[in-house]
């Protein structure tokens, strides 16, 4: 599991106000997650690589490799709800990925 800290303001505004799929109070309604506080350990936490992100229309996009092929992959994007008083300002993100146990060899790229 890679946590990716200290992002700037812009990515969470996108999330927060341009995402449908964010609810408040730690749940979720797709793969983003808005929580007061990010405990890697309470995430899954297989392997993967992030190649790249980049943000396009006010959309976050992440591209990513991990081993696997057989069995589906589920990625979510753990947001914390506080900002630092900073300049940016700035948080903490994690983006969690459960291989559900796929032990296939291929390497798979979204």
């Amino acid at each position: 599991m890679k946590i990716l800290a200290k992002l700037f303001i812009p990515f969470i505004i996108v999330t927060m106000v341009f995402c449908n799929s964010v609810e408040p109070n730690g749940s979720s309604n797709n793969n983003t997650i808005l929580t007061e506080e990010i405990n890697q350990s309470d995430w899954p936490n297989d392997p993967f690589i992030i190649d790249t992100a980049y943000v396009i229309n006010h959309n976050l996009f992440v591209n990513i490799h991990y081993s696997g092929g057989c069995k589906e992959h589920i990625f979510k994007l753990v947001l914390s709800t506080a900002i630092a008083k900073s300049n940016p300002p700035q948080t903490t993100a994690l983006l969690s990925h459960n291989g559900n146990n796929d032990f296939c060899e291929a390497w798979v790229g979204e």
